[in-house]
């Protein structure tokens, strides 16, 4: 297998892993072996891949809320000058606000939290191999 065609296989399971599919579909993906990607996961650099990889879709996420968040908010302003014919309507639209605000905090806290963690370590050496 050329060098670029399993680069390119390992960046492909990479991203299967990371959206927490199991590593038989990650090898499908990749074409390769399943022995082939459990023997990736155990290389640093492949599980750093992984990381990093989950990382983005996780920003990715947090950013598609931060954009939906404006919409909550004028959906829950718009609930308080309901009709009461509208209850059902409004209370399906105001439960999806809800859950779009309530995601939004602690996910950010937690991406903060991981960039954080990786400049202590990149500070204090730990994070190096």
């Amino acid at each position: 297998m050329s060098d670029l065609v399993q680069v390119g296989g390992k960046v492909a399971a990479a991203a299967v892993l990371a959206a927490g599919k199991p590593k038989a579909e990650a090898a499908r993906v990749a074409g390769v072996s399943p022995r082939t990607v459990q023997r990736w996961s155990q290389d640093e650099q492949f599980r750093t891949l992984v990381t990093a990889r989950r990382a983005e879709m996780l920003d990715h996420a947090l950013g598609a809320l931060a954009d939906a968040a404006g919409e909550a908010v004028a959906t829950l302003r718009a609930s308080l000058r309901a009709e009461p014919s509208e209850a059902r309507v409004t209370a399906a639209r105001v439960g999806a606000a809800r859950a779009i605000l309530s995601m939004l905090v602690p996910l950010k806290e937690v991406l903060d939290l991981e960039e954080r963690i990786g400049q202590l370590e990149a500070r204090s050496g730990e994070g190096e191999p």
